[in-house]
């Protein structure tokens, strides 16, 4: 008898996939004034080498929970719509979306 997994899905946390991550635009993050604020100069944060996950409000499901507060997970998550989302088929994985307030893609 064999055991069937579901396979490890790993996102890198790169600029490509930062830049087209949809967490920035998400209402789940809408009210968040700490994402607001890394919003503000998100630009400069995606220039530096390496990347820094804290200075960036989005690619979760590469980095991890967001720090941020003010998460409001009653309103309609992004993942769905999101090229990075898709590229990764991250609805294989767990969690399947949420990744702000539930973790990193596996």
């Amino acid at each position: 008898m064999t055991t069937r997994t579901k396979p490890r899905i790993s996102v890198p946390f790169v600029v490509e996939n930062a830049s087209r991550c949809l967490c920035p635009q998400c209402d789940v993050q809408a009210k968040s004034k700490s994402v607001a604020e890394k919003k503000a100069v998100l630009q400069t944060a995606l220039t530096r080498k390496p990347l820094v996950d804290k200075d960036i409000p989005g690619c979760y499901c590469a980095t991890g929970k967001a720090t941020c507060d003010g998460l409001n997970t009653a309103r309609e998550c992004s993942c769905f719509d999101c090229s990075v989302y898709a590229e990764y088929t991250l609805k294989k994985g767990s969690p399947e979306c949420y990744f702000c307030v539930s973790g990193k893609a596996k």
